[in-house]
């Protein structure tokens, strides 16, 4: 599968290369998503914290972090951005 990527990678100009990483900057990082994915499954944030083994307002720096990389303002317009995104199944 990789191979496959490299293939298609090649055939790409520099121009979609640096479109598709800038996509993907702006994308959550992975505990983020693991984040955002327990308030999918309507944990709120102090369940969340506890299930990630985290401290609460690590909770809220990791939400804060994540809409901004999203462009979302609130909480929910984050959650309801990665569903649309089909990061999850809603």
């Amino acid at each position: 599968m990789q191979l496959r990527y490299a293939r298609l990678a090649r055939k790409m100009t520099t121009d979609q290369l640096l479109e598709i990483h800038a996509k993907m900057e702006r994308l959550p990082t992975t505990r983020q998503t693991v984040l955002i994915g327990h308030l999918v499954a309507g944990l709120t944030q102090q369940q969340a914290a506890e299930a990630m083994g985290v401290h609460p307002q690590t909770v809220v720096n990791m939400l804060k972090h994540a809409r901004a990389r999203m462009g979302a303002t609130t909480t929910l317009q984050l959650v309801v951005k990665c569903l649309r995104l089909g990061m999850f199944a809603g």
